[in-house]
């Protein structure tokens, strides 16, 4: 095996020990360069695990969850769960997958994957879903989402009580409009949400304001 298939492989046992399913991985034996390396990646777990899977003002609240970011596609839902089985049925790890889509003519790599098996659906470009199910040998209905949450947030976010939520929160805080709401599109199509087909726009609504102040904590910069 080689150092970066060693690297995938601890990266997948980390995101298990994130998960509660395995105990964390023990770096001690490696080099000092290559410690330094997966404590850097580990901490990106930590910090996206944490915004994945806590929100602790809004715990009790069935429709939260975990929120995992990346930029969105248009053209077909994956869900994560699926793609993370059929991955293990085909005894691949991420960096076997990357580099087949990359000959493939797709540019997702480690990262990318791992998290398309956090989110509950992520929509992926048909170029790179094409070859995601190429890499793994598989139908795209076996890794496609029939989730009903996903088209319900999809009504929200064409609805005028997303727009009205972004623009309120733009007067407030002097943001930009239109970059905002695009952001806030893409970052609440990779949320979990447990209220599926029962959930309402006033939930969803909550649900975007706390993306939305999200930004102006830490780190995190609000548009411009």
């Amino acid at each position: 095996m080689t150092d970066a298939h060693k690297h995938a492989d601890l990266i997948e046992r980390y995101l298990a020990y994130l998960e509660g399913e395995a105990e964390e991985p023990d770096l001690s034996k490696l080099p000092p360069n290559a410690r330094e390396q997966l404590d850097h990646q580990f901490e990106i777990l930590r910090n996206d695990h944490a915004v994945l899977r806590q929100l602790p003002e809004l715990a009790e609240d069935p429709v939260f969850a975990a929120l995992g970011f990346d930029r969105a596609g248009s053209d077909v839902e994956i869900d994560g769960k699926k793609l993370r089985a059929a991955r293990q049925r085909a005894q691949l790890d991420y960096n076997e997958i990357a580099d087949r889509m990359n000959n493939a003519g797709s540019h997702l790599g480690v990262r990318d994957l791992f998290r398309l098996e956090q989110a509950t659906a992520t929509p992926l470009p048909a170029v790179d879903a094409t070859a995601l199910v190429a890499a793994l040998r598989i139908s795209l209905a076996d890794v496609e989402s029939t989730d009903v949450q996903v088209s319900r947030m999809r009504q929200f976010l064409a609805s005028e009580v997303f727009n009205t939520v972004v623009r309120r929160w733009c007067d407030e805080t002097g943001a930009d409009f239109t970059n905002s709401a695009r952001r806030a599109h893409d970052e609440l199509l990779r949320t979990n949400f447990r209220g599926g087909d029962r959930a309402e726009f006033a939930d969803l609504a909550s649900l975007l304001r706390v993306v939305l102040e999200s930004w102006t904590d830490g780190d995190h910069q609000k548009p411009r």
